[in-house]
């Protein structure tokens, strides 16, 4: 059964593009674009195997050194959880004639992992890093527009009962005397309570540091 029947005014080149990735995933909103097809600027789309609603966002650039603000014209779709692919049909609306198809394949979203990050770049931990950087940050391993907030965090060496814990991502100045005190072959475990905008709840990770 189709879930979806959205009347779109098309503008761009290319039957379907995917601003974020080349596939879809469960439980996520994914961003979709809908292109032109064969010169038709009107069609109907329909989704067999997710719900689509549209929605945009107001996006601000320079061109030849002029602010340009416009918006951007897009669709959520979220899949169904239990199907392995999504069906995009594109139909004429004065013929119901279907004049393209395309078909996504379906998978879990990663495991989030924690990084390191100086606020614009994120990198994997390392003792180094940790000590430069001061801040922590949770992102999935692969790029996707999710933005996740790090609310606390603790760090210790492994056997110890003492722990540093902080709130936030950035490492206290406590913190970072600990990683000094460090010595080969020790190991280091992070662990960082975190809420995603697409969560409901807070979560918690971790991950271990080999000291070299």
């Amino acid at each position: 059964m189709l879930s979806c029947n959205s009347l779109v005014k098309a503008q761009g080149e290319g039957i379907v593009n995917t601003p974020e990735t080349n596939v879809l995933y469960r439980v996520y909103p994914n961003k979709v674009k809908f292109g032109m097809i064969d010169g038709s600027s009107d069609y109907l789309i329909k989704a067999d195997g997710a719900n689509m609603k549209a929605d945009s966002a107001l996006i601000s650039y320079y061109l030849n050194n002029e602010l340009i603000e416009e918006y951007d014209h897009y669709y959520i779709v979220e899949p169904n959880t239990s199907g392995q692919y999504v069906y995009f049909y594109f139909v004429d609306p004065e013929t119901k004639d279907t004049i393209g198809r395309h078909v996504f394949r379906i998978f879990n979203l990663p495991v989030p992992q924690i990084y390191v990050t100086d606020g614009l770049f994120w990198r994997a931990p390392t003792i180094e890093r940790l000590k430069e950087k001061h801040l922590l940050t949770v992102r999935y391993p692969i790029y996707l527009n999710t933005q996740m907030t790090v609310v606390s965090w603790e760090l210790y060496r492994d056997g110890d009962l003492a722990m540093m814990q902080g709130e936030g991502q950035t490492l206290t100045a406590e913190a970072l005397a600990y990683l000094d005190s460090l010595k080969s072959g020790d190991t280091l475990i992070i662990k960082v309570k975190y809420h995603a905008e697409t969560m409901k709840y807070f979560a918690f990770l971790d991950t271990q540091i080999e000291v070299e």
